[in-house]
């Protein structure tokens, strides 16, 4: 169960970046296009860690969840802004705002599929 949805964020955000390749590709090039996929990733990456780790903790008692949801924004949060810091100090074409609107596209993507997920799961369990 948990596996099917783990794979459903990261097919459903792979179908959304394919959704937004062609249109990046047109009004961007290729470097848009790779900023795309690049933001793709490093959004993907903070929502499956903590995707995981809210279902394997989710039966524990409401004040630990509470802790959990502070966690995963910390995580989620954490390592976009710095990895997406470190791609910027590495390389210059990475300090372009198109660059950062890609993050934020696929950040608040990444957030509200993984909400999304995690209330169908929610839902799922209670049901049980």
């Amino acid at each position: 169960m948990i596996w099917r949805r783990m794979v459903f964020l990261v097919l459903g955000s792979l179908a959304f970046w394919a959704l937004l390749a062609y249109p990046a590709f047109r009004l961007g090039t290729v470097h848009a296009l790779t900023n795309s996929a690049i933001a793709c990733g490093l959004c993907l990456l903070p929502a499956f860690l903590t995707l995981f780790l809210a279902y394997i903790t989710m039966d524990r008692k409401p004040q630990d969840q509470l802790w959990i949801v502070l966690g995963g924004t910390g995580i989620r949060m954490g390592t976009v802004l710095g990895l997406g810091l470190a791609l910027c100090w590495l390389d210059p074409r990475f300090q372009q705002i198109s660059f950062w609107a890609w993050v934020l596209v696929f950040y608040l993507f990444t957030l509200g599929l993984e909400v999304a997920l995690l209330v169908m799961g929610k839902r799922s369990v209670v049901a049980h």
